[in-house]
């Protein structure tokens, strides 16, 4: 589909860089297409000014520089010295290669394409006779082309680019004031350099994050809100990042130190689009990992896990070994797997006294009451009538089969398991 020019003009951060190329986008649609390349360099030139004085205020120290030779090179002008106006020109000639060998702003093929919009201006800004005789006229399709490179390869976007970019990110997630909620972590990125950003930049931000957060060297290292930016950025450029996703991760499990193969892991189970791809070495890492996996709230893990068949085996035996503290649920809205569910009831049926009972109701069955089948319900209270599970009298036993009546079969089905396991459980609401 081909994206019309007031849809790609908007997206253009620099309210003057917009003014600029609808010049050039008014000289194409009357058909001057000589003007409409002239214009639309001009605007690629202005617009890198711009970004190389933002650049400057940031603290760049080549921008500084270099914007320092421009503002001498104009004050020696407004003095009456023309001769400068040679070094003004070369600096014009200069500036896209300064943004591409310097800034590294450009990758090789966006720089190539730019370098012909540079060529065709001086074709259509000089009298140019081709050896047949012929005025040099460029066609339709070569003005639409170089008014879109102008757009997509320059003005949508912000000045950092590359390593500066990368960097500017990483400072942003260092920050003390990044946010910790999903949702605001997006919304503050979108402000970042991240707004728009290419795919090459999208992928050095990810590979910042996933290489960063093992490595003890790294200011990222073991930082939270690294990996929740990660998730972010891969929510905002789900193609590309996942993509890029797939391939640190089976790097990170390759290796051998416990971070990498941590980090590896938990983006293989959290990642679907990287869960589902796995090579079977990788998914053999991540096996392993599952079963010696030590800390809170596992249940969600492990549901996570149970969605992919290479580590499902292990993923099955871990849930089965899961302790009351490893039952919390981390994700908010979460649908906890049937199995998870499963672990939760025969933990609660094996509350020995009214203390385990209290403390498997609030830990296991009273969190997951609303997700037990009718079958489950049958079984507990089966277990509280024949006494196999002390839960009769314990004082969270009323507060689970209030929980019960969030189950969407949850209130016919307690009542008809509680006649018929020859009680009411209304003495106990």
């Amino acid at each position: 589909m081909i994206s019309n020019f007031e849809e790609l003009t908007i997206r253009a951060a620099n309210e003057g860089s917009r003014e600029n190329i609808r010049e050039a986008i008014r000289c194409y649609e009357t058909g001057s297409f000589r003007a409409a390349i002239v214009s639309a360099y001009v605007s690629m030139c202005f617009d890198l000014l711009d970004k190389l004085r933002q650049l400057s205020e940031s603290g760049d120290g080549k921008a500084k520089a270099e914007i320092d030779k421009l503002d001498k090179y104009n004050d020696q002008l407004k003095l009456g010295n023309t001769s400068v106006m040679k070094e003004i020109l070369e600096f014009e000639k200069g500036l896209l290669d300064l943004f591409f060998n310097e800034l590294d702003f450009f990758d090789i093929h966006q720089y190539t394409e730019l370098k012909r919009l540079r060529e065709d201006r001086h074709k259509c800004a000089h009298p140019t006779v081709l050896p047949s005789g012929q005025h040099y006229a460029p066609s339709a399709e070569l003005a639409r082309l170089h008014i879109r490179n102008t757009l997509v390869h320059v003005l949508q976007h912000p000045p950092k680019q590359g390593r500066a970019a990368i960097a500017s990110v990483t400072s942003l997630i260092l920050s003390p004031f990044f946010p910790e909620e999903h949702s605001a972590i997006v919304q503050r990125l979108k402000g970042s350099e991240l707004a728009s950003a290419r795919p090459a930049l999208v992928r050095g931000v990810i590979d910042e994050v996933t290489f960063g957060w093992p490595n003890s060297a790294h200011d990222l290292h073991h930082k939270s809100a690294a990996v929740n930016a990660l998730f972010a950025v891969l929510e905002m450029y789900p193609g590309e990042g996942v993509e890029r996703a797939k391939v640190n991760v089976e790097k990170l499990l390759a290796r051998t130190d416990q971070d990498s193969i941590y980090l590896g892991a938990y983006l293989a189970i959290r990642v679907i689009g990287v869960g589902y791809n796995l090579s079977d070495s990788a998914a053999t890492t991540v096996s392993a990992w599952l079963l010696k996996l030590e800390e809170h709230r596992l249940a969600s893990l492990m549901t996570l896990a149970l969605r992919f068949e290479k580590v499902k085996t292990a993923a099955l035996l871990r849930t089965m070994s899961l302790t009351p503290d490893q039952m919390g649920m981390m994700f908010s809205g979460e649908t906890p797997a049937a199995e998870v569910v499963e672990r939760a009831v025969q933990l609660y049926l094996g509350a020995k006294n009214w203390n385990e009972a209290n403390s498997l109701a609030a830990k296991c069955a009273i969190p997951y009451a609303r997700f037990m089948t009718p079958v489950q319900i049958q079984m507990i209270f089966d277990a509280a009538k024949a006494g196999t599970a002390d839960l009769i009298g314990s004082n969270a036993l009323p507060s689970f089969i209030r929980a019960l009546y969030e189950n969407p079969i949850g209130n016919l089905a307690s009542i008809r398991s509680s006649r018929k396991a020859g009680w009411s459980i209304t003495r106990y609401l």
